[in-house]
Protein backbone atom coordinates (compact mmCIF):
# COMPACT_ATOMS: atom_id res chain seq x y z
CA UNK A 1 0.00 0.00 0.00
CA UNK A 2 1.10 3.72 -0.46
CA UNK A 3 2.21 5.98 3.00
CA UNK A 4 -0.81 7.17 4.62
CA UNK A 5 -2.53 10.41 3.27
CA UNK A 6 -5.86 12.49 3.97
CA UNK A 7 -7.10 11.59 0.30
CA UNK A 8 -7.35 7.97 1.29
CA UNK A 9 -10.94 6.70 1.65
CA UNK A 10 -12.26 5.57 5.04
CA UNK A 11 -11.33 1.64 3.77
CA UNK A 12 -8.08 2.28 2.82
CA UNK A 13 -6.99 4.26 5.70
CA UNK A 14 -8.91 1.63 8.01
CA UNK A 15 -6.88 -1.14 5.95
CA UNK A 16 -3.51 1.01 7.22
CA UNK A 17 -4.23 1.18 10.40
CA UNK A 18 -4.81 -2.55 10.48
CA UNK A 19 -1.51 -2.65 9.20
CA UNK A 20 -0.16 -0.81 12.22
CA UNK A 21 -1.33 -3.24 14.65
CA UNK A 22 0.05 -6.57 13.21
CA UNK A 23 -1.58 -7.32 10.32
CA UNK A 24 -0.46 -8.15 6.71
CA UNK A 25 -1.93 -7.34 3.53
CA UNK A 26 -1.72 -11.24 2.36
CA UNK A 27 -4.30 -14.13 2.37
CA UNK A 28 -3.48 -17.68 3.13
CA UNK A 29 -4.38 -19.92 0.93
CA UNK A 30 -7.86 -21.45 2.47
CA UNK A 31 -8.72 -17.44 2.61
CA UNK A 32 -8.39 -16.89 -1.13
CA UNK A 33 -12.10 -17.04 -1.64
CA UNK A 34 -12.11 -14.10 0.37
CA UNK A 35 -10.56 -11.90 -2.26
CA UNK A 36 -13.71 -12.39 -4.22
CA UNK A 37 -15.85 -11.28 -1.78
CA UNK A 38 -14.17 -7.69 -1.09
CA UNK A 39 -11.50 -5.29 -2.25
CA UNK A 40 -9.01 -5.48 0.55
CA UNK A 41 -7.82 -8.76 2.67
CA UNK A 42 -6.20 -8.37 6.11
CA UNK A 43 -4.72 -11.29 7.76
CA UNK A 44 -2.88 -11.57 11.55
CA UNK A 45 -1.69 -15.44 12.42
CA UNK A 46 0.46 -15.54 15.31
CA UNK A 47 0.74 -18.94 15.72
CA UNK A 48 -2.08 -18.73 18.72
CA UNK A 49 -4.71 -17.69 16.50
CA UNK A 50 -5.91 -16.33 13.53
CA UNK A 51 -7.42 -13.34 12.45
CA UNK A 52 -8.80 -12.31 8.85
CA UNK A 53 -10.60 -9.15 7.92
CA UNK A 54 -12.08 -8.84 4.76
CA UNK A 55 -12.79 -4.95 3.49
CA UNK A 56 -15.56 -4.01 0.89
CA UNK A 57 -14.58 0.07 -0.38
CA UNK A 58 -18.28 0.82 -1.95
CA UNK A 59 -17.74 4.47 -0.97
CA UNK A 60 -17.16 5.00 -4.66
CA UNK A 61 -19.16 2.09 -6.20
CA UNK A 62 -22.67 1.78 -4.96
CA UNK A 63 -22.69 -2.12 -7.20
CA UNK A 64 -20.14 -3.54 -4.71
CA UNK A 65 -20.91 -5.91 -2.29
CA UNK A 66 -19.84 -8.94 -0.27
CA UNK A 67 -20.49 -11.69 -2.38
CA UNK A 68 -20.30 -15.19 -0.33
CA UNK A 69 -22.88 -17.00 1.59
CA UNK A 70 -22.55 -17.13 5.51
CA UNK A 71 -21.95 -21.19 5.01
CA UNK A 72 -18.74 -20.23 2.47
CA UNK A 73 -17.31 -17.49 5.22
CA UNK A 74 -17.76 -20.21 7.76
CA UNK A 75 -16.06 -23.12 6.41
CA UNK A 76 -13.23 -20.54 5.61
CA UNK A 77 -12.83 -19.66 9.11
CA UNK A 78 -13.35 -23.60 10.05
CA UNK A 79 -10.49 -24.01 7.40
CA UNK A 80 -7.77 -21.81 8.94
CA UNK A 81 -8.84 -22.29 12.49
CA UNK A 82 -7.52 -26.17 11.84
CA UNK A 83 -4.19 -25.15 10.21
CA UNK A 84 -3.39 -21.87 11.85
CA UNK A 85 -4.85 -22.06 15.85
CA UNK A 86 -2.86 -23.23 18.67
CA UNK A 87 -4.26 -25.35 21.31
CA UNK A 88 -4.98 -24.76 25.30
CA UNK A 89 -5.77 -27.50 27.29
CA UNK A 90 -6.14 -29.67 23.76
CA UNK A 91 -8.93 -26.68 22.59
CA UNK A 92 -8.16 -24.96 19.80
CA UNK A 93 -8.27 -21.75 19.72
CA UNK A 94 -10.49 -19.62 17.52
CA UNK A 95 -9.87 -17.78 13.96
CA UNK A 96 -11.60 -14.61 13.49
CA UNK A 97 -13.22 -13.42 10.14
CA UNK A 98 -14.37 -9.90 9.79
CA UNK A 99 -16.35 -8.20 7.03
CA UNK A 100 -16.38 -4.50 7.10
CA UNK A 101 -18.58 -2.99 4.88
CA UNK A 102 -17.88 0.52 3.22
CA UNK A 103 -21.21 2.44 2.11
CA UNK A 104 -21.73 6.32 1.26
CA UNK A 105 -25.13 5.04 3.02
CA UNK A 106 -26.25 1.83 4.14
CA UNK A 107 -30.24 1.06 2.98
CA UNK A 108 -32.11 -1.76 5.30
CA UNK A 109 -31.64 -4.19 2.82
CA UNK A 110 -27.70 -3.22 3.19
CA UNK A 111 -28.44 -4.20 6.96
CA UNK A 112 -30.23 -7.14 6.06
CA UNK A 113 -28.06 -8.74 3.85
CA UNK A 114 -25.05 -8.66 6.09
CA UNK A 115 -26.88 -10.09 8.91
CA UNK A 116 -26.25 -13.76 8.55
CA UNK A 117 -22.96 -13.29 8.48
CA UNK A 118 -22.06 -14.67 11.90
CA UNK A 119 -21.26 -17.31 14.04
CA UNK A 120 -19.62 -17.97 17.53
CA UNK A 121 -17.97 -20.03 18.82
CA UNK A 122 -14.30 -21.48 17.61
CA UNK A 123 -15.01 -20.31 14.10
CA UNK A 124 -15.81 -16.29 15.04
CA UNK A 125 -17.84 -14.67 11.81
CA UNK A 126 -19.02 -11.40 11.88
CA UNK A 127 -20.04 -7.85 9.64
CA UNK A 128 -20.18 -4.48 10.24
CA UNK A 129 -21.99 -1.74 7.92
CA UNK A 130 -20.03 1.82 7.88
CA UNK A 131 -22.30 4.29 6.56
CA UNK A 132 -20.59 7.30 5.92
CA UNK A 133 -23.11 9.90 4.86
CA UNK A 134 -24.93 9.39 8.53
CA UNK A 135 -21.18 8.80 10.32
CA UNK A 136 -22.75 5.31 11.59
CA UNK A 137 -20.81 1.85 12.26
CA UNK A 138 -23.72 -1.23 12.23
CA UNK A 139 -22.29 -4.73 13.74
CA UNK A 140 -24.54 -7.40 12.96
CA UNK A 141 -24.55 -9.27 16.24
CA UNK A 142 -24.72 -7.58 19.76
CA UNK A 143 -21.66 -8.32 22.09
CA UNK A 144 -20.98 -6.89 25.60
CA UNK A 145 -17.18 -6.05 24.47
CA UNK A 146 -16.30 -5.06 20.61
CA UNK A 147 -13.15 -3.89 20.34
CA UNK A 148 -13.42 -3.67 16.11
CA UNK A 149 -17.11 -1.88 16.49
CA UNK A 150 -15.35 0.61 19.05
CA UNK A 151 -12.10 0.96 16.49
CA UNK A 152 -14.39 1.89 13.74
CA UNK A 153 -16.96 4.50 15.48
CA UNK A 154 -13.44 6.20 16.83
CA UNK A 155 -12.60 6.26 13.03
CA UNK A 156 -15.33 7.16 11.63
CA UNK A 157 -15.23 10.41 14.26
CA UNK A 158 -11.98 11.57 13.03
CA UNK A 159 -10.74 13.50 10.59
CA UNK A 160 -8.72 12.41 7.65
CA UNK A 161 -5.89 14.14 8.64
CA UNK A 162 -6.48 11.96 11.88
CA UNK A 163 -7.24 8.69 10.49
CA UNK A 164 -3.45 9.71 8.29
CA UNK A 165 -1.78 9.80 11.40
CA UNK A 166 -3.22 7.01 13.31
CA UNK A 167 -2.36 4.74 9.94
CA UNK A 168 1.68 6.23 10.10
CA UNK A 169 3.76 3.48 11.25
CA UNK A 170 3.78 3.74 14.88
CA UNK A 171 7.59 3.29 16.75
CA UNK A 172 7.85 -0.11 18.49
CA UNK A 173 6.93 -0.14 22.22
CA UNK A 174 9.54 -0.11 24.65
CA UNK A 175 10.37 -3.77 25.86
CA UNK A 176 9.00 -4.46 29.42
CA UNK A 177 12.29 -4.45 32.37
CA UNK A 178 13.37 -7.83 32.26
CA UNK A 179 16.04 -9.97 34.48
CA UNK A 180 16.23 -10.13 38.11
CA UNK A 181 14.68 -12.81 40.26
CA UNK A 182 10.67 -12.17 41.40
CA UNK A 183 11.42 -12.02 44.65
CA UNK A 184 8.23 -10.68 45.77
CA UNK A 185 6.35 -14.01 43.97
CA UNK A 186 8.65 -15.91 46.20
CA UNK A 187 7.66 -14.32 49.41
CA UNK A 188 4.46 -14.59 48.81
CA UNK A 189 4.65 -18.21 48.41
CA UNK A 190 6.46 -17.96 51.92
CA UNK A 191 4.08 -16.21 53.51
CA UNK A 192 1.34 -18.92 51.94
CA UNK A 193 3.67 -21.67 53.19
CA UNK A 194 4.36 -20.54 56.42
CA UNK A 195 0.43 -19.55 57.23
CA UNK A 196 -0.59 -23.59 56.48
CA UNK A 197 2.18 -24.45 59.11
CA UNK A 198 0.78 -22.26 61.53
CA UNK A 199 -3.04 -24.10 60.88
CA UNK A 200 -1.44 -27.18 61.88
CA UNK A 201 0.68 -25.76 65.11
CA UNK A 202 -2.34 -24.02 66.27
CA UNK A 203 -5.62 -26.35 65.47
CA UNK A 204 -8.79 -25.21 67.43
CA UNK A 205 -9.46 -29.05 67.26
CA UNK A 206 -7.90 -31.78 65.83
CA UNK A 207 -6.93 -32.14 62.32
CA UNK A 208 -9.48 -33.75 60.02
CA UNK A 209 -7.05 -35.98 57.63
CA UNK A 210 -3.58 -36.05 57.03
CA UNK A 211 -2.27 -32.26 57.31
CA UNK A 212 -6.10 -31.25 56.84
CA UNK A 213 -6.93 -28.46 58.86
CA UNK A 214 -10.29 -28.73 60.28
CA UNK A 215 -12.84 -26.29 59.74
CA UNK A 216 -13.28 -25.26 62.90
CA UNK A 217 -9.29 -24.54 62.88
CA UNK A 218 -10.03 -22.84 59.85
CA UNK A 219 -13.17 -20.23 60.98
CA UNK A 220 -10.88 -19.63 64.04
CA UNK A 221 -8.31 -18.62 61.82
CA UNK A 222 -10.07 -16.25 59.61
CA UNK A 223 -11.88 -18.34 57.28
CA UNK A 224 -14.91 -16.74 54.97
CA UNK A 225 -18.05 -17.63 56.10
CA UNK A 226 -21.42 -15.28 55.30
CA UNK A 227 -22.73 -15.40 58.51
CA UNK A 228 -20.08 -14.49 60.49
CA UNK A 229 -19.01 -11.86 57.93
CA UNK A 230 -22.48 -10.14 57.51
CA UNK A 231 -24.03 -11.17 60.42
CA UNK A 232 -21.10 -10.29 63.10
CA UNK A 233 -19.76 -7.72 60.82
CA UNK A 234 -16.06 -9.87 60.50
CA UNK A 235 -14.66 -7.72 57.51
CA UNK A 236 -11.22 -8.85 57.87
CA UNK A 237 -12.38 -12.56 56.73
CA UNK A 238 -12.51 -10.98 53.43
CA UNK A 239 -8.77 -10.85 53.02
CA UNK A 240 -7.66 -13.42 55.91
CA UNK A 241 -9.37 -16.00 54.29
CA UNK A 242 -7.38 -15.77 50.75
CA UNK A 243 -4.00 -16.95 53.28
CA UNK A 244 -5.73 -20.07 54.44
CA UNK A 245 -5.39 -23.12 52.53
CA UNK A 246 -7.51 -26.55 53.79
CA UNK A 247 -4.79 -28.84 52.60
CA UNK A 248 -1.39 -29.86 51.00
CA UNK A 249 -2.64 -30.39 48.01
CA UNK A 250 -4.78 -26.97 47.70
CA UNK A 251 -1.61 -24.97 48.66
CA UNK A 252 0.42 -27.12 46.25
CA UNK A 253 -2.35 -26.39 43.26
CA UNK A 254 -2.50 -22.30 44.35
CA UNK A 255 1.56 -22.41 44.87
CA UNK A 256 2.24 -23.50 40.92
CA UNK A 257 -0.48 -21.01 39.77
CA UNK A 258 1.14 -17.92 41.77
CA UNK A 259 4.27 -19.09 40.72
CA UNK A 260 3.22 -19.07 37.10
CA UNK A 261 1.85 -15.70 37.49
CA UNK A 262 4.22 -14.00 39.74
CA UNK A 263 6.74 -14.99 36.96
CA UNK A 264 5.50 -13.45 34.34
CA UNK A 265 3.47 -10.28 36.21
CA UNK A 266 6.42 -9.20 39.00
CA UNK A 267 9.27 -8.62 35.75
CA UNK A 268 6.53 -7.13 33.70
CA UNK A 269 5.23 -4.78 36.05
CA UNK A 270 6.93 -4.69 39.25
CA UNK A 271 6.61 -5.82 42.20
CA UNK A 272 4.11 -2.63 43.71
CA UNK A 273 1.41 -3.73 41.21
CA UNK A 274 2.23 -7.43 41.86
CA UNK A 275 1.01 -6.65 45.19
CA UNK A 276 -1.52 -4.30 44.84
CA UNK A 277 -3.04 -6.85 42.15
CA UNK A 278 -2.88 -9.69 44.61
CA UNK A 279 -5.15 -7.56 47.33
CA UNK A 280 -7.16 -6.33 44.89
CA UNK A 281 -8.19 -9.92 43.69
CA UNK A 282 -8.50 -11.02 46.91
CA UNK A 283 -11.41 -8.77 48.05
CA UNK A 284 -12.60 -9.49 44.68
CA UNK A 285 -12.68 -13.19 45.18
CA UNK A 286 -14.14 -12.89 48.43
CA UNK A 287 -16.98 -10.73 47.55
CA UNK A 288 -17.90 -12.80 45.05
CA UNK A 289 -17.97 -15.80 47.15
CA UNK A 290 -20.19 -13.79 49.38
CA UNK A 291 -22.34 -12.91 46.95
CA UNK A 292 -23.48 -16.42 45.34
CA UNK A 293 -22.37 -19.19 47.58
CA UNK A 294 -25.31 -20.47 50.37
CA UNK A 295 -24.49 -19.35 54.00
CA UNK A 296 -23.51 -22.82 55.09
CA UNK A 297 -20.08 -22.64 52.55
CA UNK A 298 -16.97 -21.62 54.64
CA UNK A 299 -14.38 -20.73 51.78
CA UNK A 300 -10.60 -20.14 52.34
CA UNK A 301 -7.74 -19.61 49.34
CA UNK A 302 -5.67 -17.85 47.61
CA UNK A 303 -7.63 -18.77 44.40
CA UNK A 304 -9.49 -15.48 44.35
CA UNK A 305 -5.85 -13.31 44.46
CA UNK A 306 -3.98 -15.83 42.33
CA UNK A 307 -6.63 -16.07 39.27
CA UNK A 308 -6.95 -12.02 39.43
CA UNK A 309 -2.53 -12.33 38.68
CA UNK A 310 -3.71 -14.97 35.91
CA UNK A 311 -5.93 -12.68 34.31
CA UNK A 312 -4.49 -9.68 34.37
CA UNK A 313 -1.06 -11.42 33.54
CA UNK A 314 -3.07 -12.87 30.27
CA UNK A 315 -3.95 -9.36 29.36
CA UNK A 316 -0.61 -7.74 29.73
CA UNK A 317 1.12 -10.45 27.55
CA UNK A 318 0.24 -8.71 24.89
CA UNK A 319 2.88 -6.11 25.78
CA UNK A 320 5.75 -8.74 25.05
CA UNK A 321 6.88 -8.98 21.34
CA UNK A 322 4.46 -10.81 18.90
CA UNK A 323 6.32 -14.22 18.27
CA UNK A 324 6.76 -17.50 19.85
CA UNK A 325 7.63 -15.80 23.54
CA UNK A 326 4.21 -14.33 23.96
CA UNK A 327 2.25 -17.46 22.78
CA UNK A 328 4.45 -19.76 25.16
CA UNK A 329 3.61 -17.69 28.05
CA UNK A 330 -0.25 -17.05 26.94
CA UNK A 331 -0.24 -20.82 26.31
CA UNK A 332 0.92 -21.80 29.71
CA UNK A 333 -1.61 -19.00 31.71
CA UNK A 334 -4.77 -20.34 29.94
CA UNK A 335 -3.61 -23.70 30.42
CA UNK A 336 -4.60 -22.78 34.26
CA UNK A 337 -6.71 -19.84 33.91
CA UNK A 338 -9.72 -21.31 31.18
CA UNK A 339 -10.08 -24.92 33.63
CA UNK A 340 -10.19 -22.67 36.91
CA UNK A 341 -13.20 -20.96 35.58
CA UNK A 342 -15.26 -23.65 34.41
CA UNK A 343 -18.25 -24.39 37.21
CA UNK A 344 -17.62 -28.11 37.31
CA UNK A 345 -18.98 -29.82 40.72
CA UNK A 346 -15.03 -30.30 41.07
CA UNK A 347 -13.94 -32.17 44.64
CA UNK A 348 -11.00 -32.10 45.79
CA UNK A 349 -9.85 -34.05 49.56
CA UNK A 350 -13.54 -33.79 50.42
CA UNK A 351 -13.84 -30.22 49.56
CA UNK A 352 -15.77 -28.45 46.79
CA UNK A 353 -13.67 -25.48 44.73
CA UNK A 354 -14.90 -21.95 45.12
CA UNK A 355 -15.78 -21.17 41.32
CA UNK A 356 -17.11 -17.90 42.77
CA UNK A 357 -14.16 -16.89 44.67
CA UNK A 358 -12.35 -17.47 41.29
CA UNK A 359 -14.51 -16.01 38.89
CA UNK A 360 -14.46 -12.88 41.50
CA UNK A 361 -10.71 -12.77 41.03
CA UNK A 362 -10.69 -13.20 37.27
CA UNK A 363 -13.16 -10.65 36.63
CA UNK A 364 -10.99 -8.26 38.65
CA UNK A 365 -8.21 -9.53 36.83
CA UNK A 366 -9.39 -8.83 33.50
CA UNK A 367 -10.45 -5.66 33.96
CA UNK A 368 -7.05 -4.48 35.85
CA UNK A 369 -5.04 -6.17 33.26
CA UNK A 370 -7.18 -3.95 30.17
CA UNK A 371 -6.85 -1.11 32.12
CA UNK A 372 -3.44 -1.49 32.51
CA UNK A 373 -2.28 -2.29 29.32
CA UNK A 374 -4.53 0.85 27.18
CA UNK A 375 -2.71 3.52 29.99
CA UNK A 376 0.49 2.04 29.22
CA UNK A 377 3.04 4.55 27.43
CA UNK A 378 4.56 2.80 24.01
CA UNK A 379 8.10 4.51 24.88
CA UNK A 380 7.78 3.15 28.78
CA UNK A 381 9.02 -0.55 29.94
CA UNK A 382 6.78 -0.44 32.95
CA UNK A 383 3.25 0.85 32.99
CA UNK A 384 1.99 4.19 34.61
CA UNK A 385 0.37 4.77 38.08
CA UNK A 386 3.61 3.16 39.92
CA UNK A 387 2.76 5.67 42.93
CA UNK A 388 -0.63 4.63 42.91
CA UNK A 389 0.02 1.01 42.79
CA UNK A 390 2.61 1.31 45.74
CA UNK A 391 -0.35 3.26 48.00
CA UNK A 392 -2.80 0.23 47.24
CA UNK A 393 -0.40 -2.27 48.40
CA UNK A 394 0.44 -0.13 51.34
CA UNK A 395 -3.28 -0.14 52.12
CA UNK A 396 -3.20 -3.77 51.47
CA UNK A 397 -0.54 -4.83 53.78
CA UNK A 398 -2.02 -2.42 56.33
CA UNK A 399 -5.52 -3.89 56.29
CA UNK A 400 -3.85 -7.45 56.39
CA UNK A 401 -2.17 -6.29 59.48
CA UNK A 402 -5.39 -4.98 61.54
CA UNK A 403 -6.97 -8.60 60.24
CA UNK A 404 -4.39 -10.37 61.30
CA UNK A 405 -4.59 -8.68 64.63
CA UNK A 406 -8.24 -9.37 64.51
CA UNK A 407 -7.91 -12.81 64.27
CA UNK A 408 -5.39 -13.13 67.15
CA UNK A 409 -8.34 -11.64 69.23
CA UNK A 410 -10.76 -13.46 68.32
CA UNK A 411 -9.09 -16.88 68.01
CA UNK A 412 -9.72 -17.95 71.05
CA UNK A 413 -13.54 -17.15 70.63
CA UNK A 414 -13.60 -19.74 67.52
CA UNK A 415 -11.11 -22.31 69.27
CA UNK A 416 -13.78 -23.07 71.60
CA UNK A 417 -15.48 -25.44 69.74
CA UNK A 418 -13.23 -28.49 71.58
CA UNK A 419 -15.65 -27.64 74.49
CA UNK A 420 -18.95 -28.39 72.93
CA UNK A 421 -21.03 -31.38 72.63
CA UNK A 422 -19.97 -33.37 69.90
CA UNK A 423 -23.22 -34.00 67.75
CA UNK A 424 -23.29 -37.80 67.95
CA UNK A 425 -23.51 -37.42 72.29
CA UNK A 426 -26.87 -34.76 71.86
CA UNK A 427 -29.80 -36.81 73.97
CA UNK A 428 -31.96 -37.49 71.63
CA UNK A 429 -35.60 -38.23 74.27
CA UNK A 430 -36.19 -36.18 77.09
CA UNK A 431 -35.80 -39.39 79.24
CA UNK A 432 -32.01 -39.68 77.82
CA UNK A 433 -31.44 -36.09 78.58
CA UNK A 434 -32.17 -36.63 82.13
CA UNK A 435 -29.84 -39.23 83.11
CA UNK A 436 -26.98 -38.07 81.29
CA UNK A 437 -27.04 -34.27 82.15
CA UNK A 438 -24.69 -35.29 84.65
CA UNK A 439 -21.94 -36.89 82.81
CA UNK A 440 -22.25 -34.23 79.98
CA UNK A 441 -21.61 -31.08 82.37
CA UNK A 442 -19.08 -32.89 83.89
CA UNK A 443 -17.45 -33.37 80.47
CA UNK A 444 -18.42 -30.12 78.76
CA UNK A 445 -18.68 -27.93 81.71
CA UNK A 446 -18.72 -25.03 79.16
CA UNK A 447 -21.51 -25.85 76.45
CA UNK A 448 -24.47 -23.65 77.21
CA UNK A 449 -26.66 -26.82 76.08
CA UNK A 450 -25.08 -29.35 78.88
CA UNK A 451 -25.82 -26.51 81.59
CA UNK A 452 -29.21 -26.13 79.73
CA UNK A 453 -30.14 -30.43 79.97
CA UNK A 454 -28.66 -29.77 83.92
CA UNK A 455 -31.35 -26.83 84.45
CA UNK A 456 -33.95 -29.27 83.00
CA UNK A 457 -33.15 -32.49 85.44
CA UNK A 458 -33.21 -30.18 88.29
CA UNK A 459 -36.11 -28.61 87.07
CA UNK A 460 -38.09 -32.03 87.26
CA UNK A 461 -36.45 -32.73 90.76
CA UNK A 462 -38.32 -29.45 91.90
CA UNK A 463 -34.70 -28.06 92.52
CA UNK A 464 -35.34 -24.48 91.64
CA UNK A 465 -32.04 -22.98 93.26
CA UNK A 466 -30.19 -25.56 91.29
CA UNK A 467 -31.82 -24.97 88.16
CA UNK A 468 -31.38 -21.10 88.20
CA UNK A 469 -27.67 -21.86 88.92
CA UNK A 470 -27.10 -24.06 85.86
CA UNK A 471 -29.43 -21.67 83.91
CA UNK A 472 -27.26 -18.30 84.35
CA UNK A 473 -23.82 -20.48 83.98
CA UNK A 474 -24.86 -20.94 80.43
CA UNK A 475 -25.91 -17.59 80.42
CA UNK A 476 -22.55 -16.70 81.17
CA UNK A 477 -20.96 -17.96 78.49
CA UNK A 478 -21.56 -14.75 76.17
CA UNK A 479 -18.42 -16.05 73.18
CA UNK A 480 -19.58 -19.43 72.93
CA UNK A 481 -23.10 -18.71 72.73
CA UNK A 482 -22.61 -16.16 70.71
CA UNK A 483 -20.01 -17.48 67.90
CA UNK A 484 -21.45 -20.84 67.88
CA UNK A 485 -25.48 -21.31 68.43
CA UNK A 486 -28.18 -19.05 66.59
CA UNK A 487 -29.72 -16.50 69.02
CA UNK A 488 -33.13 -19.21 69.73
CA UNK A 489 -30.80 -20.79 72.70
CA UNK A 490 -30.27 -17.68 74.50
CA UNK A 491 -34.25 -17.17 74.66
CA UNK A 492 -35.06 -20.40 75.45
CA UNK A 493 -32.91 -20.02 78.77
CA UNK A 494 -33.90 -16.51 79.55
CA UNK A 495 -37.51 -17.69 79.53
CA UNK A 496 -36.53 -20.75 81.50
CA UNK A 497 -34.95 -18.63 83.69
CA UNK A 498 -37.83 -16.17 83.68
CA UNK A 499 -40.20 -18.79 84.82
CA UNK A 500 -38.01 -20.59 87.30
CA UNK A 501 -37.98 -17.08 89.20
CA UNK A 502 -41.62 -16.85 88.90
CA UNK A 503 -41.94 -19.76 90.65
CA UNK A 504 -39.55 -18.35 93.86
CA UNK A 505 -42.24 -15.27 93.61
CA UNK A 506 -39.27 -12.96 91.77
CA UNK A 507 -41.65 -10.83 89.00
CA UNK A 508 -39.08 -8.51 88.75
CA UNK A 509 -35.70 -10.45 88.42
CA UNK A 510 -37.46 -12.62 86.01
CA UNK A 511 -38.17 -9.17 83.96
CA UNK A 512 -34.21 -8.10 83.96
CA UNK A 513 -33.53 -11.87 83.12
CA UNK A 514 -35.31 -11.66 79.35
CA UNK A 515 -34.67 -7.94 79.15
CA UNK A 516 -32.15 -9.09 76.51
CA UNK A 517 -33.94 -11.31 74.41
CA UNK A 518 -36.96 -9.25 74.20
CA UNK A 519 -36.21 -7.76 70.55
CA UNK A 520 -35.69 -11.80 69.13
CA UNK A 521 -39.13 -12.12 67.68
CA UNK A 522 -40.40 -11.12 64.04
CA UNK A 523 -39.22 -7.46 63.04
CA UNK A 524 -37.68 -6.91 66.55
CA UNK A 525 -40.84 -8.00 68.58
CA UNK A 526 -40.91 -10.14 71.73
CA UNK A 527 -40.72 -13.72 71.20
CA UNK A 528 -44.68 -15.33 71.65
CA UNK A 529 -43.65 -17.06 74.68
CA UNK A 530 -42.37 -14.12 76.60
CA UNK A 531 -45.65 -12.12 74.71
CA UNK A 532 -47.43 -14.21 76.79
CA UNK A 533 -45.77 -14.00 80.09
CA UNK A 534 -45.82 -10.41 80.06
CA UNK A 535 -42.29 -9.64 80.66
CA UNK A 536 -41.62 -7.63 77.92
CA UNK A 537 -42.27 -3.97 77.51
Amino acid sequence: MNPPSESDSFAVSFAKVLLTQGYAESVVPEAVKLSEGGNLVLTKADGMTISIVCIVDAESAPERRFALSQAEVVEIAKACRARYSGSVNRTKMPAVVEIVEVRQSVTPDDAQRLKPLRSRFGSIVSAYAVDLSQRTVTANAWSLVNPRLRMLKRLLASSPQDRARLAESRPPAALPLRGGKPFLTFALLAVLLAVFVAELVFPATPATGFWTPSVSTLVALGALAKPLVLGQGEWHRLLTAAFLHGGPVHLLFNGLALWMAGMVLEPLLGRAWLIALFFIGALGGSLMSLAINPPNIVSVGASGAIMALLAAATVVAFRLPDGAERNRVLQGLLRILIPSLIPLATVRSGTRVDFAAHLGGALIGFASGGALLALWPRASPRPRFQGAAAAVAVLGLAALGWSADKVRTGYTSYATERLLIPADQLPKTEDDLVSRAPRLVAAYPRDPRSRLFNALARLRARDLAGTEAELRLALAEKEILKTWFKRDLEVRLRTLLAQTLIEQHRVEDARLAVQPVCDAGPGGTAPERLKAMKLCP
